[in-house]
């Protein structure tokens, strides 16, 4: 789940350089500066003052806080928290990725004089992709 840290209050007056929806501002208001926030947590929390007289539906406030968490993070309001990443050398010493490694083949090119790229083979390729 990605955390955000609201980093100032929603300005209506203030010019973003982009064009916000009138429903986005409704979302990007209800958030407070120094909070740290969550979609599904938000979501929970302002379910029932976006959803209000029936103006939106359950769906609908969840596609307004998904869209208002993103355009809130390209105009600077929202900051993405985020773990630093781990390294793909130590993704592959992992105990469960070494397992799964080992079920897959190598490099299909053999008895070659010049040994084939490691990056070519099936196994580097799917490690690649799960990392």
């Amino acid at each position: 789940m990605k955390k955000y840290n609201v980093l100032e209050n929603y300005d209506p007056e203030k010019d973003y350089g982009i064009k916000i929806q009138g429903r986005l501002e409704k979302c990007l208001k209800l958030l407070n500066k120094g909070e740290t926030v969550s979609q599904s947590e938000t979501n929970q929390r302002f379910q029932k003052q976006l959803g209000k007289d029936g103006e939106f539906n359950e769906d609908t406030v969840r596609w307004l806080i998904s869209r208002g968490f993103s355009v809130g993070e390209k105009i600077g309001l929202l900051e993405q928290l985020d773990k630093p990443p781990i390294s793909f050398k130590e993704f592959c010493e992992l105990e469960t990725v070494e397992y799964f490694a080992k079920q897959l083949r190598g490099s299909k090119f053999k008895n070659l004089k010049k040994p084939a790229n490691k990056i070519q083979s099936t196994k580097m390729k799917f490690i690649i992709i799960v990392h």
